[in-house]
C-alpha cells in the first residue's frame, strides 16, 4: 500500500512497498530515516505533515518492531495517541493508526481501526459521522478512510465502501467523482478497490487516490511530477493496470477518460445510496437511529474538552 503526505512549506512524503521519496520534511523527522539503528525504518505505516513542524510518523523498524514519535500535535490528540495500559503499553495498534489534519491542526480525525476520536470536522463529514453513528458509540459502518482537505474539504469512505465527500478545492477530483457517481446511479460499493486518499490541507488543489490493484489518480505540482508519480509507478500491479493522472498538459475529459480504469465498481457490501452534486458527493444513511443521529446534530465537539472519543462496540 502506498504513503502519501502533503504538508506546509513544500514538505512532501511517498511511498511504495519498494522505495521512497520526500522533500523538506522536519528534522526530526528525516532523523528516523537516517539512523543505522536496529529501529531505522523499514517501512512507513503512515506520516501526517501539519503545521508549524509538527508530525505524526508511524513505521516498522529493521529489527520488526513497530514505532511512533509525534511532535507539535493538539494536546488531546497527543495524549490519544500516547495513552497506556495499566502495565505501560500503548493502548493502540500502531501500524494500524490513520491520521487526517486539517489546515493549522484545527481539526483531526484518528483511528487504529478500533477506536476513534475526531475534532472540529467539517459540517458535511460531521453529519456523515453521525449518519453512521449507533446508540452509545461505534458505527453501522465504519469509516474506512478519512481524509481532510483546504477550505473545509473532506473524503470519507466508509468500510461498506460508500462514502462522503465535498472536494471543490480539487477539481479534478471533484469532478471524477462526480462522474463515477452518476455512471453507476449510487456510491454502492464504488469505493471497493480505493487503498488511501490523501487531500493537501495546505495547497488545496493536490490530491493522490491510489488502489490496491496498483492504479492512482492525481495532481501535483508540475516540480512533483518527477518525483511522486515514478514511485506509484512502483506499486504491485494487477492485471488490467492503468495509471490515471490529472495532466496539467491535457484536457480535464482527457484525464478523467483516462481515469475510468482507476476505480473497479463491485455490487456487494453496500453502505450508502444517493447523494448531492453540485461540487460534493452524499449519502442516504436511513438506517441510522434518527433520534440518536438529532442529538448529535446538536452538538459541536468545538473544543478539546469535547472531542468525540468512541470506541466500536
Amino acid at each position: 500500500m502506498a504513503v502519501v503526505a502533503f504538508g506546509p512549506d513544500e514538505s512532501w512524503f511517498v511511498e511504495s512497498p519498494s522505495q521512497w521519496k520526500w522533500g523538506t520534511l522536519p528534522e526530526r523527522c528525516l532523523n528516523f530515516f537516517r539512523s543505522t539503528q536496529p529501529s531505522g525504518v523499514a517501512h512507513v505505516h503512515n506520516l501526517i505533515l501539519g503545521a508549524n513542524g509538527s508530525f505524526l510518523m508511524t513505521w516498522r523498524g529493521k529489527d520488526g518492531s513497530n514505532y511512533q514519535f509525534h511532535a507539535g500535535l493538539p494536546a488531546h490528540l497527543a495524549a490519544w495517541l500516547d495513552k497506556k495500559d495499566h502495565k505501560g503499553r500503548l493502548v493502540h495498534n500502531i501500524a494500524g493508526i490513520r491520521l487526517a489534519l486539517g489546515p493549522n491542526n484545527a481539526s483531526y480525525f484518528v483511528t487504529d481501526g478500533k477506536a476513534y476520536q475526531w475534532l472540529n470536522l467539517p459540517p458535511g463529514l460531521k453529519s456523515a459521522l453521525d449518519g453512521l453513528s449507533k446508540p452509545g458509540g461505534g458505527f453501522t459502518y465504519a469509516p474506512r478512510i478519512v481524509a481532510l482537505g483546504a477550505r473545509g474539504n473532506y473524503m470519507m469512505i466508509t468500510a461498506g465502501n460508500g462514502g462522503s465527500w465535498s472536494v471543490a478545492a480539487y477539481p479534478e477530483l471533484d469532478t471524477f467523482l462526480d462522474e463515477k457517481k452518476a455512471q453507476h446511479g449510487s456510491l454502492a460499493g464504488l469505493f471497493s478497490n480505493v487503498a488511501t486518499v490523501t487531500l493537501d490541507a495546505c495547497d488545496g488543489r493536490n490530491f493522490v487516490l491510489t488502489c490496491f490493484n496498483g492504479d492512482y489518480f492525481g495532481y501535483v505540482p508540475d516540480e512533483l511530477d518527477n518525483a511522486v508519480w515514478p514511485v506509484l509507478d512502483t506499486l504491485p500491479k494487477s492485471v488490467g493496470r492503468q495509471q490515471a493522472r490529472a495532466s496539467k498538459m491535457s484536457t480535464l475529459n482527457s484525464a478523467l477518460k483516462l481515469a475510468n480504469t482507476v476505480l473497479r465498481v463491485e455490487s456487494k457490501m453496500v453502505a450508502a445510496s444517493g447523494g448531492g452534486g453540485g461540487g460534493g458527493g452524499g449519502v442516504d444513511f436511513s438506517g441510522a437511529n434518527d433520534a440518536f443521529t438529532a442529538s448529535l446534530q446538536n452538538q459541536t465537539w468545538s473544543s478539546v474538552d469535547n472531542a468525540a472519543n468512541w470506541n466500536v462496540q
